[in-house]
């Protein structure tokens, strides 16, 4: 194999790695989300104005642990939903 091919499976491994421990944060947040009940009417919910300092909102932090539950879902050979998730990754993410 030259080193071309090399350098591709040795970047593939790395990004594997990186989605599986991305996938599994996900996995973790969403399970955090759901059981202190952060959640819409949950008895510690998260509302817009706890996120006025995080420049989101109750809603966009909502569509983000949807995105989780797909993460795992694609994971786990479930079905998955389709979203817009590349737009739920904009609004929530810090630059």
């Amino acid at each position: 194999m030259d080193t071309q091919a090399q350098a591709f499976v040795q970047r593939t491994q790395g990004n594997a790695q990186d989605l599986a421990i991305a996938i599994e944060t996900a996995v973790e947040l969403r399970s955090i989300y759901y059981d202190r009940t952060y959640g819409d009417s949950g008895a510690k919910e998260i509302t817009d104005a706890d996120l006025v300092d995080y420049g989101i909102t109750a809603a966009q932090l909502a569509s983000y642990i949807t995105l989780c539950e797909q993460l795992a879902n694609l994971r786990d050979n479930l079905a998955v939903t389709q979203g817009d998730y590349g737009a739920t990754i904009n609004q929530v993410r810090r630059l």
